[in-house]
Parts: C-alpha cells; sequence; structure tokens
C-alpha cells in the first residue's frame, strides 16, 4: 500500500520531507544531548579534583620551591577557594613537615604537605572585574618600569595591593590585569607595601621571575629605600632597630605587629625584625625626615620600629600611639596644620641584581604630591637622590 502511494510524485514528496525534517530533529536534538553530556563529564573532572576522600600526603618539588601555599593548591584543585584554605590552615588540617602553616607560607622542595579530607561541590563563577577609566589611567601611569621579566610601579597611597574584606576589585593585583602584554602572563606579585604606603612595588611577569626574586629577598640581597616624614628625632643620627615583632591577628588578617622588648620572654610566634635608619632633615626636636632599609620583611616593620624609637611617622593611626610623640607631647597641632590624612612613608627606591640578565637596576620612584607640598614647605629638597641621603650619613 506505501509503496502504491510512493509512486506517486506528491506522496513521495511528502515522505522525503518527513524523513527529512525527522532526521533533522534527531540530528538537533543529539547535538542538545551531546552538549549536555560533555558539561556533566567536564564539570564531574573539575569536582573530582576539588574532592579528597582521605587524608593526603604531597611532596613539594623542585619547580615549586618558594611557591605561596595557597597558589600551589589551588594549581591542584581549582574549585578550592581562597576562604576553604585559611580555614583548614587556622584549625591546623593543613600541615608542612607537621607543622601549622598559614595561606602564605612558601614551600621548600621536599617538604611534604599534609592534606585532609574535603568536598567542594560548588563555586560561583567569577564576573570580570569592570574598572573606571581613572583606575585604568591610574595603573598605566604608575608603570616606572619595564622589561621581558619584570614591570615596577610606583603604587599611590590609600590603594591595597591584594583584596580582602571591603576591598572589592580596586586593588593592586586585580588592576595589574591592564598591564598585560599580548606575550606576558598577568602580573605576579613577589612582595607587598601596605594599603597607606606609597612607593615602589615589583612585580614579575613570569613565574621563573617571581621564584627567582623570592629566593634574593629571602638571602636579603634586595635593598629597598623608604622615605619617612617621623614626629620627633632619633637620639642617633644614624642605627639600626633590632626588635622582635609579634603579630596580634584579628579575624581578617594580621592587625598590628607588637614590638617584644629584650627584657621579656621570646614568645615562639614573634619573628626577628631588623630595620636601618638615618636622619636626611630635621626641624628642630619636633620633625625629622628619615632614611629607613627594611633588613627583613615583616608585616608593618618600620611603622612598629619607628613608634618604638619614639618616632611615629605622621599620619599612621595604628602605630602614632593616638598622635603622641616621644614625651607626649600631641601630634594633634601637626596633623591638623599638614590638613592631610594620609601616612608619610613612601618606597623610595630598590636596587638588586637582575636575577636573568645579571644587569645592575636601581629604580626610583618620585614622592606624592602631598609629600611634596610639605618637603617644599619646609625647604627640603625632594629631588635629592636616594643615594646621596646615604652618602651623607654614612
Amino acid at each position: 500500500m506505501i509503496s502504491e502511494k510512493l509512486k506517486k510524485p506528491l506522496y513521495r514528496k511528502k515522505f522525503f520531507w518527513g524523513l527529512f525534517n525527522f532526521w533533522e530533529t534527531f540530528c538537533l536534538s543529539f547535538d542538545k544531548l551531546y552538549s549536555v553530556l560533555s558539561y556533566i563529564f567536564e564539570r564531574s573532572l573539575e569536582v573530582m579534583k576539588s574532592v579528597i576522600r582521605q587524608v593526603e600526603f604531597k611532596k613539594i618539588g623542585e619547580k615549586d620551591s618558594q611557591q605561596r601555599l595557597d597558589k600551589w593548591l589551588r594549581r591542584f584543585f581549582p574549585l578550592l577557594t581562597q576562604v576553604k584554605i585559611e580555614k583548614m590552615c587556622r584549625k591546623g588540617e593543613l600541615r608542612l613537615d607537621g607543622r601549622r602553616v598559614s595561606a602564605g607560607t612558601r614551600v621548600e622542595t621536599g617538604q611534604t604537605l599534609r592534606i585532609p579530607p574535603f568536598e567542594i561541590l560548588e563555586r560561583k563563577k567569577k564576573s570580570r572585574p569592570i574598572f573606571s577609566g581613572a583606575d585604568r589611567l591610574m595603573i598605566k601611569k604608575s608603570v616606572v618600569f619595564r622589561d621581558e621579566h619584570m614591570v615596577l610601579i610606583n603604587k599611590p597611597a590609600g590603594i591595597a595591593v591584594q583584596g580582602g574584606s571591603g576591598q572589592n576589585n580596586r586593588h593592586i593585583d586585580a588592576l595589574s590585569e591592564m598591564l598585560v602584554h599580548s606575550s606576558f602572563q598577568k602580573p605576579r606579585l613577589v612582595h607587598r607595601l601596605d594599603k597607606e604606603t606609597s612607593g615602589l612595588l615589583v612585580m614579575a611577569l613570569s613565574r621563573n621571575f617571581a621564584e627567582l626574586f623570592c629566593r634574593m629577598l629571602a638571602k636579603k640581597e634586595v635593598r629597598k629605600v623608604y622615605w619617612a616624614l617621623v614626629w620627633g628625632r632619633p637620639k642617633e643620627r644614624g642605627g639600626f632597630v633590632k626588635q622582635p615583632l609579634l603579630q596580634l591577628r584579628g579575624n581578617d588578617g594580621p592587625k598590628k605587629s607588637l614590638c617584644i622588648p629584650s627584657s621579656e620572654l621570646l614568645p615562639l610566634k614573634a619573628k626577628d625584625a631588623t630595620s636601618e635608619y638615618w636622619v636626611i632633615e630635621k626641624l628642630s626636636r619636633r620633625l625629622s625626615w628619615l632614611g629607613l632599609s627594611p633588613l627583613t620583611g615583616r608585616t608593618h616593620q618600620l611603622r612598629a620600629h619607628m613608634a618604638h624609637i619614639g618616632c611615629p611617622i605622621i599620619g599612621d593611626n595604628k602605630y602614632g600611639q593616638k598622635n603622641k610623640g616621644e614625651k607626649g607631647e600631641s601630634l594633634e597641632p601637626v596633623v591638623d596644620w599638614f590638613k592631610i590624612n594620609k601616612l608619610f612613608l613612601h618606597s623610595r627606591s630598590v636596587e638588586f641584581k637582575h636575577p636573568i640578565t645579571n644587569e645592575h637596576i636601581f629604580i626610583e620612584a618620585e614622592i606624592p604630591n602631598y609629600m611634596q607640598d610639605v618637603w617644599s614647605m619646609f625647604g627640603w629638597d625632594y629631588s635629592l637622590p636616594p643615594r646621596e641621603t646615604l652618602k651623607s650619613n654614612e
């Protein structure tokens, strides 16, 4: 019966047209099914990468030496969040060679990391940050030096180096995306500056440079010079402050570094800290322009050490002892006179031997406008090279 109908042109046309529609619908449905199954498969692989059912021990390889623990973990477990990593550190579940660690601990070749059981099933997809035109212009104008291995910027005061609570995307680590060249990776942070501190910040353009530069920092092969305006005047023309520091932590990270007097028993978590200082200019006994160089890299080191010797940095609300000088004199008239609610601490220069090209690198960064205005008011030459301030005090 069907074969007889197919002999007629009209029925034959309808039959083949229907067959074509069926095939087209089947192909489209199969394509959708394939897409759904592929997504489920890929998602399952991602979840499997971020699930550990029992305690695991992983050995740190040679290529991973000096890498931050949180970054090392996210390489192997992409869905593992920073919050989860820090929580495991606080609970002591993550251990390196049996010792407690923090998310920022740098791993060494041959160490063994204990990873506890965990499971991350969901992770919200991050939306690409949107930057304002002013921020784009600011980060691009802040570049003072660049080669194929690193970029150095003159960070403005008031901008955090890394994200945290309340920072949104307006921090250097996020803004540095706009410095990416077509042939380079996103710049990597290799050291830090406080949010309130301005000046030179070194960022690596390759993982190799980041590892080598971090080793140089650990070996004290990088010379950093800061300029600061402080209350009072040090007793000596120059010298060293050698006071261990103990971090007093809050819920969202380090809150304050406390100097431990030599007469007291040193707490286990306290770390040795040494800072060099020298007087460049002074205004009677009330104010001094100091050159500072941290020989160790502790949190808030220079600010805590200057407060310890009775010369708190102008604008430092955290270590300024409620704006009081060495003899208890109030700083409020001076601060009100400046009418500037900013910290007078600036990373002026950095000097080191390039770890890849072996070139001698010496880079300077101009002090911000608000510091230039105050220097001009006192008749101080803020264009003085940092090296000259060192020579005059040797």
